[in-house]
């Protein structure tokens, strides 16, 4: 009994052995197949994104076309619009300066993030991203205004401040330190 019993175990385990061979192989098989349909889809996908890239890379590119032109339509406007001339040195022409110059610096910024927002794009699209460089120019200017403006008000500051003071006690105020400095 014993012999049949290891014939009957040796029997089984070859039995269980071809079964797990033949289940190893059918799993091979049907990974490869995974794996080759695998393959093959990725490729269709990667296709389909290519062509998805390229066609949202031309209307992108269309957008960016109208942006440059709203960006140089700007730069005319501020060109002519900027505050660059004292016609009369009065305290309404100063603020009115200022607002301008404030407007234009919001406006400016507006661009500046839509151009930050158009560079993003083109960079997730592998397109070159645009300069704009009107945009930057706009900027200098706004800077260099900004300062001869600022000069502008303190020099009609000074002025009118001057205006204020009575020389009679101005005289009298200088005299005043003087003979104070001599009596010590």
């Amino acid at each position: 009994m014993v012999g049949t019993d290891r014939q009957d175990s040796y029997v089984l385990d070859n039995q269980d052995k071809e079964a797990a061979s033949e289940e190893q192989v059918l799993l091979n098989e049907t990974e490869d197949i995974s794996i080759y349909t695998l393959s093959k889809n990725k490729e269709e996908v990667k296709q389909n994104i290519n062509e998805l890239i390229e066609k949202e890379s031309e209307k992108f590119k269309i957008h960016v076309k109208e942006f440059e032109h709203k960006v140089e339509n700007f730069r005319n406007e501020f060109n002519q619009n900027i505050p660059n001339k004292l016609n009369s040195f009065d305290e309404p022409t100063i603020t009115g300066s200022y607002q301008t110059l404030d407007n234009y610096y919001l406006e400016v910024e507006k661009l500046n993030k839509q151009k930050e927002e158009n560079n993003n794009m083109e960079i997730l699209l592998n397109l070159n991203p645009s300069q704009n460089k009107a945009i930057q120019d706009c900027s200098n200017d706004l800077i260099f205004y900004k300062i001869i403006w600022d000069y502008v008000a303190l020099t009609f500051n000074t002025f009118k401040n001057w205006r204020k003071l009575e020389w009679r006690k101005l005289i009298l105020m200088i005299l005043q330190k003087k003979l104070i400095f001599l009596r010590q």
